[in-house]
């Protein structure tokens, strides 16, 4: 009885097998690296996560069955797209969402249509992060490739054309081209006329859970899949966290804790105000149709506490592996005197400055790593309360958050996130939110679930729960108070 969730973020796939019950039966996860190169520019191997994806989803295949109805659906990060020829070959690296390219581009189109323009109608603020903006930079300065350019697909679009050979992605995911029309559902011409572009480049957009196509019969022996196995169309990933939460309704969000940080309240309707522009949320549709979503996230989460474990000689600590859990049980009750900016990778909202760099104040030489670990971990927190206050301040009020990802491993750290925010957390019997909604879709798609709402919210519960301690509170919001400065004043000292 094999559904099969695929979800490809920042710094891995996972690939996750499901019986129709919802009960997981294999997992499989690969890691790769980001590219660095220099002036902050950052790039994805789009033929290495397509490796990486197939490997995956090979380790799981063994032994599931051959002739009962299979499904599956893929979830993906936004903005950072594939450019291939006609052929479907690959011509460029994918440009990452926090690569500076594609900056004076986005002030060009707001010079052309006004933010407030661009914002009503593609629900987002403007910004050189978006797809749009990184293929109006490749039209300008590569231009031999973009001469060869075919499709500009997203990476859920993309696996989902290696495996099929159709091009298809869910309205959520397109909506983080900054190109689509999030109320009509439709590619935007007024924004595509602006960028001197045609819709043809980018894939078909449907509503989650429609049916991409069946797999490619070379495809499917090579990884072990039924040959009638169904792609569906899934998510963006932070729509499918929320999703595979069960976070359906207003007042509740998911945290999800991954390589970045991001807060997705759910919205009944699309929230296109001046507040919401100004504070740098979007508004993109959930996978449930009619309703929105919005983020609030930060650029480093898990991706800063890598950066401690790579750079901060923890290697005696790490016997046996699984070192944040050692690191976890090392750390003080109390909160620390240290407060860390984690903008390694520049900022996210509300302010979505590339240029912004990381700082850490309050060191002595009594400060211990274990210390900074878990300012690390304080960190993030602060950064979340901060989109937390914007949130409130744009009309979207928040009760309980149900946080996911790796990071929902930690107790320590969610009960921090709970000290901080000062809300109610929660986490669920499955962690990985993102593919067990894959997985459910692909099921829907197939026939197997009527609605994908109702079957994810039985496959689910809340297996933990983290109220705010009164007086940490107290002493994390005096804190907060100083963080706050951090961000101007890091912009101040930064080097150009």
């Amino acid at each position: 009885m094999p559904l099969i969730g695929i979800d490809v973020g920042t710094s891995g796939c996972k690939c996750s097998l499901f019986d129709y019950d919802g009960r997981q039966i294999n997992s499989a996860y690969r890691e790769y690296d980001l590219i660095r190169l220099p002036g902050n520019r950052c790039e994805f191997d789009p033929g290495l996560v397509w490796e990486c994806t197939k490997a995956a989803i090979k380790e799981i295949t063994p032994g599931i069955s051959q002739s009962d109805p299979c499904g599956i659906a893929v979830s993906s990060i936004g903005e950072a797209g594939v450019p291939l020829d006609a052929s479907g070959e690959i011509l460029y690296n994918s440009i990452m969402y926090a690569d500076p390219r594609g900056v004076e581009e986005a002030q060009i189109l707001a010079d052309k249509l006004t933010p407030e323009g661009i914002m009503r109608v593609t629900g987002n603020p403007i910004h050189g992060m978006y797809s749009i903006c990184k293929l109006m930079w490749m039209k300008k300065n590569l231009t031999d490739v973009f001469g060869k350019i075919d499709k500009f697909l997203l990476y859920q679009d993309f696996i989902g054309y290696k495996l099929t050979g159709n091009t298809v992605m869910d309205y959520s995911l397109a909506s983080r081209t900054m190109a689509f029309d999030v109320v009509g559902k439709v590619w935007s011409e007024t924004i595509l006329n602006a960028a001197e572009l045609t819709p043809d480049i980018f894939s078909k957009p449907v509503q989650s859970g429609s049916v991409v196509g069946t797999v490619l019969s070379s495809v499917s022996a090579e990884l072990g899949l039924p040959s009638h196995t169904v792609v569906a169309a899934g998510a963006h990933d932070q729509v499918c966290a929320a999703l595979g939460a069960g976070v359906v309704k207003e007042g509740m969000a998911v945290l999800g804790m991954g390589s970045s940080h991001c807060l997705t309240p759910v919205l009944e309707g699309p929230l296109l105000s001046d507040d919401m522009l100004k504070n740098n949320f979007n508004c993109e549709p959930h996978a449930l149709a009619d309703m929105y979503i919005t983020l609030a996230f930060t650029n480093c989460g898990g991706s800063l506490l890598q950066w401690f474990r790579d750079n901060m000689s923890v290697s005696e600590i790490n016997q046996g592996g699984k070192i944040y859990a050692r690191l976890d049980k090392m750390v003080q009750e109390s909160p620390t005197n240290l407060l860390v900016l984690p903008h390694l990778l520049g900022s996210g909202t509300p302010h979505i400055d590339v240029f912004s760099t990381g700082m850490i104040a309050g060191l002595t030489m009594d400060t211990t790593k274990i210390e900074i670990y878990k300012a690390f971990l304080e960190g993030v927190a602060y950064e979340m309360k901060y989109n937390l206050e914007c949130l409130v301040d744009s009309g979207v009020n928040i009760q309980v958050i149900r946080a996911v990802g790796g990071g929902a491993n930690s107790d320590i750290w969610v009960q921090i996130m709970a000290d901080v925010l000062n809300r109610r957390m929660e986490t669920l019997n499955v962690n990985e939110a993102g593919t067990i909604a894959t997985a459910v879709l692909g099921g829907a798609a197939i026939g197997i679930y009527e609605s994908a709402q109702d079957t994810v919210q039985s496959f689910i519960h809340v297996n933990k729960t983290f109220l705010p301690n009164r007086s940490k509170n107290q002493l994390y919001e005096e804190r907060y108070a100083k963080y706050k400065k951090m961000y101007e004043l890091a912009k101040q000292l930064r080097f150009d």
